[in-house]
């Protein structure tokens, strides 16, 4: 009974509950699990498994892919809004980081397209609508992806060299030790969030890279690849829910 008292209380199992309590935390599970039944269905037919021990893993990751674009649903009015929102700050002029901003915009708009034929696929997988042409949604979904990321990637190559740029005028700048040592801690911090979410969008690159016949990579390796990202995408949900 103390046994139970304890698990029940302890602060590793209240943290795991706050965070599968979140939609993005769920999500980060399934989408580790869906990779690796990917990257695990690809493994076992590579070493000539039979298919009744294939079926379970490819029929594993199909579902959960299915019922991650469920719940992806509605959120391409998300990403609308805040492509209508950087739009806005870059016609309000007055300065600023244009660039940035320029570069938000694009990535909001890709992922906006994502996820409104992200629906359109669910709704085919789910039977309610049959497709002609699912192919070519998928290949728009891929692109939109695709796009956004891209967008993502030069904005964060772009952020590490501003990063750079304001160390090496912190070196020149007439502050006291302390703080200089402030402002390192924080360009620290900022260099480190962005190589973090750098690393994340150059492994997501290969899903659609390779869904549209971009990178010449197999399942083995798209799975592999999904599962890190997964997992570096977890890891910072974990946090949030600290």
């Amino acid at each position: 009974m103390l046994v139970v008292q304890e698990l029940a209380h302890h602060p590793l199992i209240s943290h795991f509950l706050r965070y599968t309590s979140t939609t993005m935390g769920r999500d980060k599970i399934y989408r580790i699990i869906q990779y690796f039944a990917r990257f695990y269905a690809f493994y076992l037919l590579r070493q000539g498994a039979p298919k009744d021990t294939i079926v379970p893993w490819n029929s594993l990751k199909t579902n959960l892919a299915l019922g991650r674009k469920l719940m992806r649903v509605g959120k391409n009015v998300e990403h609308v809004r805040a492509a209508a929102q950087a739009v806005e700050g870059l016609g309000k002029g007055g300065g600023g980081d244009v660039v940035g901003k320029a570069l938000q915009v694009g990535r909001q708009v890709g992922y906006a397209g994502y996820l409104t034929f992200d629906i359109m696929q669910y709704l085919h997988g789910a039977g309610f609508i049959q497709h002609p042409n699912i192919k070519r949604i998928a290949d728009n979904a891929y692109k939109c992806w695709l796009t956004g990321l891209t967008f993502n990637i030069i904005h964060g190559l772009y952020k590490l060299r501003q990063i750079s740029s304001q160390r090496a005028a912190l070196t020149l700048s007439p502050t006291t030790a302390e703080e200089e040592k402030t402002d390192v801690k924080k360009l620290d911090r900022e260099s480190n969030a962005a190589s973090y979410q750098l690393l994340q969008d150059l492994l997501d690159v290969t899903i659609p890279g390779s869904g549209l016949g971009l990178l010449p990579l197999d399942d083995g390796v798209v799975g592999v690849a999904g599962v890190v990202s997964s997992i570096l995408g977890a890891k910072t949900q974990w946090k949030k829910t600290a």
